[in-house]
């Protein structure tokens, strides 16, 4: 019982020891000599203009609840793609229904 007191005495005064070190502890506040603040300057609005329709090929599989439908589409920049196209797979439903829409597109390409 003695011990647990201790203990619980001990860690109170470290705590106590620490925030006394931090609140007292000072740091010089002044900018380098000469420095201006400027503050962010807006980036241009992102456009993007469409080089084409989305072209969807017939089911490469049918599997039991969904087919996976290939589809490309022109990228908008150098992507290293032979033919500069961005392809990804459609899995669509094969149950009746509206169902919420994901596509997934992996990044292959670079930016030069």
């Amino acid at each position: 019982m003695m011990r647990r007191h201790a203990f619980r005495a001990s860690c109170a005064l470290a705590l106590c020891c620490l925030n006394a070190c931090v609140a007292h502890y000072t740091r010089d506040q002044r900018t380098a000599d000469g420095y201006v603040y400027t503050p962010p300057v807006a980036n241009d609005d992102w456009e993007y203009t469409t080089n084409g329709p989305v072209e969807l090929a017939p089911p490469a599989r049918t599997l039991r609840h969904h087919e996976a439908i290939p589809l490309s589409f022109a990228s908008s920049g150098a992507n290293g793609h032979a033919q500069n196209r961005v392809e990804g797979l459609y899995l669509r439903s094969r149950l009746p229904g509206a169902k919420k829409l994901l596509i997934v597109l992996p990044i292959w390409g670079s930016n030069r």
